[in-house]
């Protein structure tokens, strides 16, 4: 079984009710928007500590649900009833919907986020940073180290061609971080050129691959823009940070492409860890 395929298995662990967001409140269609508002800002968010602006409420009118409504929904002067939103059934994704499904649901032109119905009742309410949550972004770390460490074992089948191809000053800084790893030489003082490329970047690796004739022709994942985006979202889940860092990285129509190409070139790598490299071959690509 492919590191893809364990990709797919792990993030279909990883439900739309595990990361989903939670609805405000549910208040009554009856009630003035000024009472509301009053509540919104003071009582359920203020004494949490909640944006307001981020939050989704449901209006129940009799009892049932009569649609939705965000903060910025409210005017004054007007029963809340007046200011809802109704709930498109193509805005509504079960609980136990796999995440890994819901992003491909998730482009420029669908609904900007969906309710999330567990049974009979509305759970929360999913938008697209709520994806970028813990659970699935450990799914695709896993993704991510999983491509890393096939470029690394493809690399390291032609290890002394593979460090010839980078540039000195990536070279020395691959030694630096052997020398802090506290990797040993060898009796000739020399580093050991499979060691080497293991304190090598993501990047790196990609520089490599892409360098080497007959690993690039067989790879063509490899010289897609999105190996970049790949190692700013690999350090921005590595390093976590405020904000959605990760979220802001792809844009709502890019994380279904993103995950389809960085599969690709895992299953590229291992096309190639199956079949062999010419380590003998000597050829340089100027770029």
């Amino acid at each position: 079984m492919s590191s893809a395929s364990h990709f797919r298995q792990l993030a279909r662990l990883v439900t739309a009710g595990d990361v989903c967001s939670r609805l405000l409140s549910e208040f009554d269609g009856d009630r003035p928007v000024a009472d509301v508002w009053e509540e919104w800002s003071m009582d359920l968010c203020g004494e949490r500590g909640l944006d307001p602006m981020d939050q989704v409420a449901l209006v129940l009118q009799q009892g049932k649900v009569a649609g939705w409504v965000a903060y910025d929904m409210l005017h004054t002067g007007k029963r809340l009833i007046d200011c809802v939103a109704s709930i498109d059934p193509n805005s509504i994704v079960s609980a136990d919907t796999p995440v890994l499904d819901v992003t491909r649901a998730f482009t420029a032109e669908t609904p900007w986020f969906y309710f999330v119905l567990q049974g009979h009742e509305f759970h929360g309410w999913l938008s697209y940073q709520d994806l970028h949550k813990l659970p699935f972004q450990v799914c695709l770390f896993a993704l991510l180290l999983s491509v890393e460490q096939s470029m690394l074992e493809v690399a390291q089948g032609f290890a002394q061609d593979a460090i010839s191809l980078l540039s000195e000053g990536r070279r020395r800084k691959a030694e630096e971080v052997f020398d802090q790893r506290g990797y040993r030489v060898g009796e000739d003082g020399a580093k050991a050129a499979h060691r080497v490329l293991e304190c090598t970047s993501f990047v790196d690796k990609f520089t490599v691959l892409r360098r080497k004739d007959d690993v690039a022709a067989r790879a063509p994942a490899l010289h897609s823009e999105l190996r970049n985006v790949a190692e700013r979202l690999r350090n921005a889940i590595a390093h976590p940070g405020p904000g959605d860092r990760t979220a802001a990285l792809l844009g709502r129509d890019e994380l279904w492409p993103f995950i389809q190409w960085a599969e690709q070139l895992q299953d590229q790598m291992q096309s190639l860890l199956g079949t062999g490299v010419d380590a003998g071959e000597e050829t340089e690509r100027n770029e």
